[in-house]
């Protein structure tokens, strides 16, 4: 294996071993060379390069049993990956995945979203966040919620609503979409209307709110 590897895939091989718990870095490394098999790309979910992309360069926060990859697209803004756990904890507490394992968030451009919309989904509009669940094939990934940081920051502009409240409800609402809720028809729509409300008055009653500021550097 050693000799198919690149340099950045090396690299976070050896990290995963310096600054992780045994077990961790062992799935770790196992889920890495899994992932790097180009060959087999067909027996991954849709979001298979993006999470091949998360794994050599997200920060990766480690916190009971689940695993979670974030990836920031956007330079312009810093967030906090314990406050974004804390958001997914909370989540996961009220409405728990069955599989309790590893989530990828990628915070992406609006030009990027919208890219993964037409090519997956065979939508060329604009959209604001997209939920990949991971295959039946891959047995330790329950999938991506990619976010379009653009399309929460054009919203809160043109209602005068607050930027990190639009983009903790599209974490909320990729979520759901990950548990089971769907927005196809009213009915759908009104059920996850509910369930959004529910889980931002959690995050609330926890006073738990989604971190997130310009980069000034």
């Amino acid at each position: 294996l050693a000799g198919k590897l690149d340099q950045s895939l090396a690299n976070s091989i050896v990290q995963s071993f310096l600054t992780t718990p045994p077990d961790q870095a062992a799935r770790h490394v196992r889920r890495l060379a899994m992932i790097h098999q180009i060959e087999t790309e067909e027996h991954f979910s849709p979001t298979f390069l993006w999470r091949k992309m998360i794994c050599q360069q997200s920060v990766k926060a480690y916190h009971q049993l689940m695993h979670y990859y974030f990836y920031n697209e956007c330079p312009q803004w810093e967030f906090n990956e314990n406050n974004l756990v804390a958001i997914l904890e909370t989540l996961q507490s009220h409405f728990p995945l069955e599989r309790y394992d590893t989530i990828s968030l990628a915070f992406l451009t609006k030009e990027h979203l919208c890219q993964l919309h037409e090519q997956f989904l065979n939508d060329p509009q604009a959209t604001d966040v997209i939920t990949f669940p991971a295959s039946d094939k891959d047995d330790e990934a329950l999938g991506e919620l990619c976010i379009s940081i653009d399309a929460a920051q054009q919203y809160a502009v043109e209602n005068q609503t607050d930027f990190s409240q639009e983009l903790c409800l599209y974490i909320v609402h990729g979520w759901l979409h990950l548990y089971g809720f769907d927005d196809i028809d009213d009915r759908d729509r009104l059920q996850m209307r509910q369930a959004e409300q529910e889980a931002l008055q959690q995050l609330k009653n926890r006073q738990i709110k989604l971190y997130i500021q310009a980069n000034t550097h």
